[in-house]
Protein backbone atom coordinates (compact mmCIF):
# COMPACT_ATOMS: atom_id res chain seq x y z
CA UNK A 1 0.00 0.00 0.00
CA UNK A 2 0.83 3.37 -0.80
CA UNK A 3 1.69 5.62 2.53
CA UNK A 4 -0.74 8.79 2.18
CA UNK A 5 2.57 11.20 2.40
CA UNK A 6 4.23 9.36 -0.80
CA UNK A 7 1.13 9.92 -2.87
CA UNK A 8 0.75 13.39 -1.97
CA UNK A 9 4.21 14.17 -2.73
CA UNK A 10 3.53 11.99 -6.33
CA UNK A 11 0.46 14.53 -6.39
CA UNK A 12 1.79 18.11 -5.00
CA UNK A 13 5.17 17.82 -7.22
CA UNK A 14 7.83 20.61 -7.40
CA UNK A 15 5.41 22.45 -4.74
CA UNK A 16 7.69 24.85 -2.61
CA UNK A 17 8.89 23.77 1.31
CA UNK A 18 7.94 27.49 2.06
CA UNK A 19 4.03 27.06 0.76
CA UNK A 20 3.79 23.70 2.57
CA UNK A 21 5.64 25.04 5.82
CA UNK A 22 4.06 28.38 6.22
CA UNK A 23 0.76 28.32 8.76
CA UNK A 24 -1.23 31.27 6.94
CA UNK A 25 -2.59 34.07 9.67
CA UNK A 26 -5.67 34.53 7.26
CA UNK A 27 -7.64 32.40 4.80
CA UNK A 28 -9.83 34.87 2.53
CA UNK A 29 -12.91 32.76 0.80
CA UNK A 30 -14.65 33.62 -3.05
CA UNK A 31 -17.81 34.94 -1.20
CA UNK A 32 -15.97 37.61 0.79
CA UNK A 33 -15.23 35.54 3.84
CA UNK A 34 -12.62 35.06 5.68
CA UNK A 35 -11.06 32.85 8.21
CA UNK A 36 -8.19 33.83 10.80
CA UNK A 37 -6.23 31.73 12.25
CA UNK A 38 -6.11 32.35 16.29
CA UNK A 39 -3.39 29.11 17.29
CA UNK A 40 -2.48 25.95 15.70
CA UNK A 41 -1.40 23.28 17.50
CA UNK A 42 0.15 19.77 16.76
CA UNK A 43 -3.97 18.75 17.02
CA UNK A 44 -5.92 21.37 16.93
CA UNK A 45 -7.07 24.57 14.77
CA UNK A 46 -8.65 27.79 16.29
CA UNK A 47 -9.86 29.77 13.65
CA UNK A 48 -12.46 33.28 13.37
CA UNK A 49 -14.63 32.52 10.60
CA UNK A 50 -16.59 35.73 8.83
CA UNK A 51 -19.25 34.78 6.43
CA UNK A 52 -20.47 37.34 3.93
CA UNK A 53 -23.78 37.91 5.94
CA UNK A 54 -21.81 38.99 9.01
CA UNK A 55 -22.06 36.14 10.96
CA UNK A 56 -18.83 35.07 13.12
CA UNK A 57 -17.85 31.94 14.47
CA UNK A 58 -15.02 30.98 16.48
CA UNK A 59 -14.34 27.59 16.26
CA UNK A 60 -11.31 24.81 17.23
CA UNK A 61 -10.79 21.15 15.56
CA UNK A 62 -9.13 18.33 15.77
CA UNK A 63 -6.96 17.38 12.97
CA UNK A 64 -9.32 19.82 10.71
CA UNK A 65 -12.25 17.71 10.76
CA UNK A 66 -13.41 17.04 14.36
CA UNK A 67 -15.38 19.89 16.00
CA UNK A 68 -14.26 20.39 19.41
CA UNK A 69 -16.22 24.08 20.45
CA UNK A 70 -18.04 26.72 18.53
CA UNK A 71 -19.47 29.69 19.62
CA UNK A 72 -21.41 31.70 17.83
CA UNK A 73 -23.84 34.96 19.03
CA UNK A 74 -22.77 34.32 22.48
CA UNK A 75 -23.48 30.21 22.88
CA UNK A 76 -20.85 28.08 23.23
CA UNK A 77 -20.81 24.48 21.61
CA UNK A 78 -18.70 21.70 23.16
CA UNK A 79 -17.77 18.14 22.11
CA UNK A 80 -16.82 15.14 24.16
CA UNK A 81 -15.83 12.65 21.85
CA UNK A 82 -16.23 9.14 22.96
CA UNK A 83 -13.59 7.67 20.51
CA UNK A 84 -10.53 8.11 19.98
CA UNK A 85 -10.36 10.52 17.42
CA UNK A 86 -8.19 9.85 14.19
CA UNK A 87 -4.74 11.41 12.79
CA UNK A 88 -5.41 13.11 9.51
CA UNK A 89 -2.04 12.10 8.51
CA UNK A 90 -3.11 8.38 9.21
CA UNK A 91 -6.26 8.66 6.75
CA UNK A 92 -6.13 6.99 3.63
CA UNK A 93 -9.17 6.62 0.19
CA UNK A 94 -12.04 4.75 1.65
CA UNK A 95 -10.97 5.07 5.33
CA UNK A 96 -14.86 5.82 6.93
CA UNK A 97 -16.19 5.87 10.53
CA UNK A 98 -19.09 7.18 12.58
CA UNK A 99 -18.21 9.13 15.82
CA UNK A 100 -20.08 9.57 18.42
CA UNK A 101 -20.18 12.94 21.27
CA UNK A 102 -22.11 14.52 23.80
CA UNK A 103 -22.43 18.01 22.45
CA UNK A 104 -22.76 20.05 25.53
CA UNK A 105 -24.56 23.70 25.51
CA UNK A 106 -23.10 26.53 27.82
CA UNK A 107 -22.55 23.55 30.46
CA UNK A 108 -26.24 22.66 30.76
CA UNK A 109 -28.03 21.27 27.92
CA UNK A 110 -26.15 17.90 26.29
CA UNK A 111 -27.27 16.31 23.32
CA UNK A 112 -26.02 13.35 21.39
CA UNK A 113 -23.96 14.40 18.26
CA UNK A 114 -22.81 11.64 15.28
CA UNK A 115 -20.33 12.49 12.53
CA UNK A 116 -19.57 9.58 9.82
CA UNK A 117 -17.08 10.40 7.57
CA UNK A 118 -15.76 9.04 4.71
CA UNK A 119 -12.06 9.80 2.47
CA UNK A 120 -13.37 9.51 -0.78
CA UNK A 121 -9.66 10.59 -2.58
CA UNK A 122 -6.47 12.56 -2.11
CA UNK A 123 -5.79 15.69 -4.00
CA UNK A 124 -4.48 19.05 -4.31
CA UNK A 125 -5.94 22.49 -3.96
CA UNK A 126 -3.77 25.23 -6.02
CA UNK A 127 -3.51 28.82 -4.50
CA UNK A 128 -1.30 31.21 -6.71
CA UNK A 129 1.85 29.10 -6.76
CA UNK A 130 1.26 26.92 -3.81
CA UNK A 131 0.07 23.06 -4.48
CA UNK A 132 -1.59 21.65 -1.52
CA UNK A 133 -2.26 18.07 -0.48
CA UNK A 134 -5.71 17.60 0.58
CA UNK A 135 -7.97 14.78 1.29
CA UNK A 136 -11.67 14.87 0.23
CA UNK A 137 -14.44 14.05 3.31
CA UNK A 138 -17.38 13.67 3.02
CA UNK A 139 -19.90 14.05 5.97
CA UNK A 140 -22.85 13.74 7.85
CA UNK A 141 -23.79 15.57 10.90
CA UNK A 142 -26.37 14.78 12.87
CA UNK A 143 -27.92 16.01 16.10
CA UNK A 144 -30.14 13.71 18.55
CA UNK A 145 -30.77 11.62 15.38
CA UNK A 146 -31.44 14.47 12.79
CA UNK A 147 -29.21 15.19 10.19
CA UNK A 148 -28.32 18.99 10.42
CA UNK A 149 -25.44 19.02 7.70
CA UNK A 150 -23.97 16.99 4.71
CA UNK A 151 -20.79 17.86 3.86
CA UNK A 152 -17.54 17.73 1.54
CA UNK A 153 -14.54 19.25 2.50
CA UNK A 154 -11.16 19.38 0.87
CA UNK A 155 -9.00 19.48 4.40
CA UNK A 156 -5.27 20.40 3.83
CA UNK A 157 -3.22 17.67 5.15
CA UNK A 158 -0.49 20.33 5.92
CA UNK A 159 -2.77 23.24 7.26
CA UNK A 160 -5.65 21.03 8.98
CA UNK A 161 -8.21 23.34 7.84
CA UNK A 162 -10.55 23.02 4.87
CA UNK A 163 -9.53 24.66 1.55
CA UNK A 164 -13.30 24.26 -0.30
CA UNK A 165 -16.55 23.36 1.52
CA UNK A 166 -19.37 22.15 -0.41
CA UNK A 167 -22.35 22.12 2.16
CA UNK A 168 -26.51 21.57 3.24
CA UNK A 169 -27.11 22.46 6.25
CA UNK A 170 -30.62 24.27 7.86
CA UNK A 171 -32.41 24.07 4.47
CA UNK A 172 -29.33 25.99 2.74
CA UNK A 173 -27.11 24.61 0.19
CA UNK A 174 -23.65 26.62 -0.49
CA UNK A 175 -20.19 25.92 -1.29
CA UNK A 176 -16.77 28.49 -0.05
CA UNK A 177 -13.30 28.45 -1.57
CA UNK A 178 -10.41 29.77 -0.17
CA UNK A 179 -8.83 32.10 -3.15
CA UNK A 180 -5.89 33.92 -1.24
CA UNK A 181 -4.05 32.63 1.99
CA UNK A 182 -1.87 35.31 3.52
Amino acid sequence: MVRLSALFALLVGPATAECLSRVPQELRFADGGNMVILAHSAQDVTYRTAMPDGRVTVTTTREGLFPVTVAQAGTILRYNWVQNLPHLAELEPGDAASLQADMVVEQAHTSYFSLDYKVLRAGVVTLGPCAYPVLVVAQTQRLDGRTVAVLTQWISATLRVPLRTEATADGRTFSRQVVTLD
